[in-house]
């Protein structure tokens, strides 16, 4: 750095020479700076990087004529910079406790003393090109008036040459030289300082232990570096992430598009209200009129998961790879096939498979080597810098780093290897994947069957319909009281998925716990030690001494592996007058009865790492004659899902709805208490108060992300028109055979009406009414609103048993001995002698050789087989009533092609309403009744009632008879050959924002006029 004096402030100024682009400098420890520039000066504060201008302005680049050796020069402007006293350790322009490379001026006599230049070294080739063109320049201003012109100076530095020029600085005295323009001279002690007479020139050279403070410089930001990293694969940056920072740059057609999905929502209801209660549902009426309204015809199989993952992929089933709630399991080594679920897939998620643990999944030695490196890297630094001391500073950091290492060691114990996970088995894309890789933003609210699927960026998606509670399972709900006819402390298990618990009080305190889900860390430790110890005993060459041991404690791990039980929280119930304090992991709420409490926030620890954060509310029902408190299903907390289990994507998007809702919601994929109802543990006023709830904080996220409008295609699906249908279905058709007039007129509160629990239907269509509405005032001028649903509804009144039909009618043979007990999971079959059988949700499966373990029919006699099963089907009758039973039965192979067509049933049934496949056969059982003379179980009719509070229903039905609702603003032209189909969705948004579809979907895409 070369440094001019002149009274009473030093100037610094670089002169341009060479550079062709403008670099940056960093100013270092200077507390400002004054740039002058072709105009205005512009001040600095320090330290910063500021750009350097090219060529000809004041702040640059230049080397002087003279031997330098291997020091660097840099000039500098900064009047903000006051000059010290000139002295022995202080020279002009050099604060004290900086070391740099100085050429000063100064007018004086110089101090006297010995000096002694430093050896030389060859200049590099850039130094070369440097210093030429300063002596060129110097030989121009020599011949200052002779108009003779310099000489070309280099156009290019290399960024490496101009960061050398930079000056470094260390609390230490300059050691000072002098030279003048006949090369360097002696070198002077460091306590002096000397100049030269012919040029006053002093020289401060770089302390060889610049090198080294250089080195410690680099570790330091090395183990900085390392110590980001250790969070393992972060979530990309808050702009690549943010939907609102996606603008699509794609070929847009105008405005935007919006699709609501309404689970259930059935055309002809739609039709009939509309006729009965003219006003009740405006905007029905106002897109009958203006817009377009229609059936929407389904796929096979009429059910939820089927339909909503071809109605978001514009596919069929045997492409997207979902068959159905329920589809045969054909297990390899099994003896016969077995009912499993058909829309997901429980797994052990290994560790390796994780995105978002908390700490890094290396392995231990991995982590405890990484962490003790890191320790080492940063306290030896540290130490060193503060310090001065090597063996100090080296003793400091292997100490720390030990420890560091041995405690990432065993950090990384408490991470499981494996992770209960529920997996989607969607195979397809669905249309947002497509809109987000052509640059189109979507934001997808409560999406059905798309959990479990990472989406690109520009699609955000809060998965609903299929994730898991925070246990890991389907929806369990638990009921607490102090019923003198419950005995079971321990829990009594529902008929669903719910548990009764008998409860204690003393002194007016009820002290209990809610379990969460299976503490599979401690359950994992304890079995790979067993498994360790298995296995020496199992060693030829165990000693016999250590084997009696090993024997007992292997006993010991096996009773300690059954006493692992779930994670837990306590919960204490305070009872009062006509309220109860409930106070669960820490949260106290007073609750009066009747009323619902707000959200408990409870995190269940499987170690102090890992936890499970959930959510759930309780309902106090009574206190007398004996307390009834109700806890509704654990949800995942929306701000912190489990690692192993997202809830949305990206995964932080359930969180940045919370923040952006302001408030907190569910997120299990059955958010409504239909088990509880159906298994006739709550009242009717305890499913319609959590519809409300339900369906309002869907409503106030769909309309945040209306106002937010940060997005080109907005899906938001509510699935509570479904719930109520399900189930309020024995209170609104008259002719059902558990209809009460007495309690389908009585009175409740919904939505903030009172209303008749008949009239609890037609609600919840004026609801669906009232959303749409509100979402249409919210369109701008050329934007597009579809609205669909996967399915309609009929009531379900008379319930059939497939294969009691089968065995009635020869195609199944039932083993001898058959009784309630062994009826189920077709355990009762004789697959020697079956050519059909049934199980799922309509489902009719050919015993084919080849493919079943015990087949009995050659794949040539398959389609003669299925045509004479359906002629039987199509022609039976109900035994009771004489009425035909069945509509349609569907060959899928002739309705669907796919790759995943093998996991789907051979036929399905088209029941007619309101026949519906019975509650038997979706488990592969036999009906069978008690014959009231013997006392002996026999196979039932194939028809019986339906006498479970699940009144209404859909699945396998007729596919005309339960067609959804297709809604849209804008008249569209409604295809000739079978109308609006669910297949028409994906392909018609993807067309409305100019997105090529993909020839994989099924249909075309719907034309507007």
């Amino acid at each position: 750095m070369t440094v001019k004096s002149s009274s009473p402030r030093s100037k610094i100024s670089v002169l341009s020479t060479a550079c062709s682009r403008p670099i940056r400098v960093r100013l270092g420890r200077m507390r400002s700076f004054q740039f002058f520039g072709k105009s205005t000066p512009r001040a600095w504060t320090c330290p910063r990087s500021i750009p350097v201008p090219s060529k000809g302005s004041l702040c640059s680049l230049r080397s002087d004529p003279v031997e330098t050796g291997s020091w660097r020069e840099v000039e500098l402007e900064s009047p903000a910079v006051p000059a010290p006293e000139v002295g022995p350790s202080d020279p002009i322009g050099v604060r004290r406790g900086w070391s740099a490379t100085v050429r000063g001026e100064r007018s004086g006599s110089p101090t006297p003393g010995p000096s002694r230049a430093p050896p030389r070294r060859e200049p590099s080739g850039i130094s070369q090109g440097l210093r030429r063109a300063a002596s060129a320049r110097s030989a121009s201003s020599a011949r200052g008036r002779s108009g003779m012109r310099p000489a070309r100076l280099p156009r290019r530095v290399p960024i490496d040459t101009l960061r050398e020029s930079l000056w470094a600085f260390r609390p230490s005295p300059p050691v000072l030289s002098t030279l003048d323009s006949n090369g360097p001279k002696p070198r002077a002690s460091p306590n002096r300082t000397v100049m030269s007479p012919e040029t006053n020139t002093y020289r401060v050279s770089w302390p060889p232990m610049i090198h080294a403070r250089t080195v410690l410089k680099v570790l330091s930001l090395l183990s900085l570096l390392l110590l980001c990293s250790m969070r393992g694969r972060e979530e990309p940056s808050p702009k690549a992430e943010s939907v609102s920072s996606i603008r699509a740059e794609g070929p847009y057609r105008a405005g935007r598009v919006v699709v609501l999905g309404f689970d259930g929502a059935d055309a002809r209801t739609v039709g009939e209200l509309v006729e009965e209660h003219p006003g009740r549902y405006p905007t029905f009426e106002k897109l009958r009129r203006e817009g377009t309204f229609g059936p929407l015809g389904g796929v096979t199989s009429p059910e939820s998961p089927v339909a909503w993952a071809s109605v978001n992929s514009g596919m069929n089933p045997a492409k997207t790879g979902v068959p159905g709630f329920i589809k045969r399991d054909l297990r390899e080594g099994a003896s016969s096939p077995s009912p499993g679920f058909g829309f997901i897939r429980r797994e052990m998620l290994p560790l390796e498979s994780v995105e978002h643990a908390p700490i890094p999944t290396w392995p231990a030695a991995t982590t405890g080597a990484v962490f003790g490196g890191l320790a080492f890297l940063v306290v030896f630094g540290l130490a060193f810098l503060a310090l001065r001391k090597f063996v100090i500073a080296m003793a400091l950091g292997v100490l720390l780093g030990g420890i560091a290492g041995w405690g990432g060691w065993m950090l990384r114990g408490y991470l499981p290897e494996s992770y209960p996970h529920t997996a989607n088995v969607l195979q397809v894309d669905s249309f947002w994947d497509h809109l987000a890789r052509a640059g189109v933003p979507s934001v997808i609210l409560d999406g059905a069957q798309v959990f479990d699927r990472p989406s690109p960026d520009g699609a955000k998606v809060l998965a609903g319909l299929g994730l898991p509670d925070a246990r890991g399972e389907l929806g369990n709900w638990f009921i607490y009281t102090t019923d003198p006819d419950e005995f079971k402390r321990e829990g009594r298990d529902t008929n669903t998925s719910g548990t009764v618990y008998r409860v204690d009080e003393y002194d007016g305190v009820i002290e209990t716990k809610i379990d969460g889900p299976a503490n599979f860390w401690r359950e994992d430790r304890i079995q790979a030690e067993l498994d360790e110890v298995d296995r020496q005993l199992a060693d030829p060459g165990l000693d016999w001494e250590k084997a009696p041991d090993l024997s007992n404690r292997s006993q010991e791990l096996k009773a300690r592996l059954k006493e692992v039980g779930p994670t837990s929280v306590p919960m204490e119930i305070e009872l009062g007058d006509g309220q109860a304090t409930v106070t669960i992991g820490g949260g106290a709420q007073t609750v009066k009865v009747g009323e619902w409490s707000e959200f408990y926030e409870l995190s269940f620890e499987l170690n102090w790492l890992v936890k499970v954060d959930a959510l759930t509310r309780v309902k106090l029902v009574q206190l007398e004659p004996h307390l009834e408190l109700f806890v509704n299903v654990l949800d995942i907390d929306p701000r912190n899902p489990p690692f192993w289990q997202p809830i949305s994507s990206p995964y932080g998007f359930s969180k940045e709805l919370a923040d952006d809702c302001g408030r907190l919601y569910e997120t299990y994929g059955w958010p409504t208490p239909t088990m509880p109802f159906k298994d006739r543990e709550v009242d009717p006023e305890i499913l319609l108060e959590d519809v409300e709830f339900t369906m309002k904080w869907r409503e106030d996220i769909t309309r945040r992300m209306l106002d937010k409008n940060d997005w080109r295609c907005l899906m938001s699906v509510f699935s509570t028109t479904d719930r109520i249908q399900h189930m309020m279905y024995q209170f609104y058709d008259t002719e059902h055979p558990q209809y009460d007039a007495a309690e389908a007129n009585r009175k409740v509160s919904f939505f903030g009406e009172e209303v008749t629990l008949g009239g609890a239907i037609p609600m919840i269509y004026e609801q669906m009414d009232r959303v749409m509405g509100d979402v249409l005032d919210r369109l701008q001028p050329g934007d597009t609103m579809l609205v669909c649903s996967d399915h309609g509804f009929q009531s379900f009144r008379r319930q059939v048993h497939i294969n009691n039909w089968l065995a009635e009618n020869g195609y199944l043979k039932v083993k001898p001995g058959a009784s309630k007990r062994t009826a189920k999971g077709l355990l009762f079959v004789d697959w020697d002698q079956t050519k059909v059988y049934s199980l799922g949700l309509g489902f009719l499966y050919v015993n084919l050789k080849g493919r079943e373990p015990r087949g009995i029919v050659d794949p040539s006699e398959k389609r003669a087989l299925m045509e004479e099963v359906r002629s039987g089907l199509m022609a039976a009758t109900d035994p009771d009533t004489g009425v035909k039973i069945c509509n349609d039965v569907y060959i899928v192979e002739d309705r669907h092609e796919g790759a995943y067509i093998t996991l789907e049933a051979d036929m399905i049934t088209g029941f007619a309403p309101p026949y519906r496949v019975g509650w038997t056969t979706s488990s592969g059982g036999l009906y069978m009744v008690r014959e009231e003379e013997s006392g002996l179980d026999e196979i039932g009719p194939i028809c019986s009632d339906n006498t479970s509070p699940w009144s209404g229903g859909h699945v396998s039905m007729a596919l005309p008879d339960v067609a959804g609702v297709f809604f849209s603003n804008r008249r569209v032209d409604v295809p000739q050959d079978g109308g609006v189909k669910a297949l028409h969705i994906a392909p018609t948004v993807l067309s409305l924002l100019g997105v090529d579809v993909p020839e994989a979907m099924d249909l075309e895409p719907l034309e507007f006029r």
